[in-house]
């Protein structure tokens, strides 16, 4: 059906199956598109900043290393190390702060690794 509301733009000289091919391929797609389930957040999940846990107790040697961090890292656990929350450390440097957990994730995960 779709290849016949469409036919005024079909170029005669291209061969037809591929077209097909495409036409059933973007029905496709919208058909689970739209039957996509969405699950809602519930509330219990829902992390809040100060129980977003950033260290555990065995990281705390890891600030000895902080040579194998780039600059940007090294500067977020220097300001986690003096106190800060991510908040904080997310409007001084200007990023998001999903950025900044991002960050401390990468960053935990280097100073985890063995030299």
């Amino acid at each position: 059906m779709s290849f016949y509301k469409s036919i005024s733009r079909f170029n005669e000289q291209k061969p037809v199956l591929p077209y097909l091919f495409e036409i059933t391929k973007n029905l496709l797609k919208m058909f689970y598109r739209k039957r996509k389930v969405f699950l809602p957040l519930k509330e219990e999940i829902i992390k809040e900043e100060d129980d977003f846990q950033i260290f555990e107790e065995s990281d705390i040697s890891l600030f000895d290393n902080l040579d194998r961090l780039n600059k940007k890292e090294k500067k977020i656990f220097e300001m986690l190390g003096k106190g800060y929350k991510i908040k904080e450390i997310a409007k001084q440097l200007k990023i998001k702060e999903n950025t900044v957990k991002s960050m401390i994730r990468r960053g935990r995960m280097k100073l985890k690794m063995k030299k």
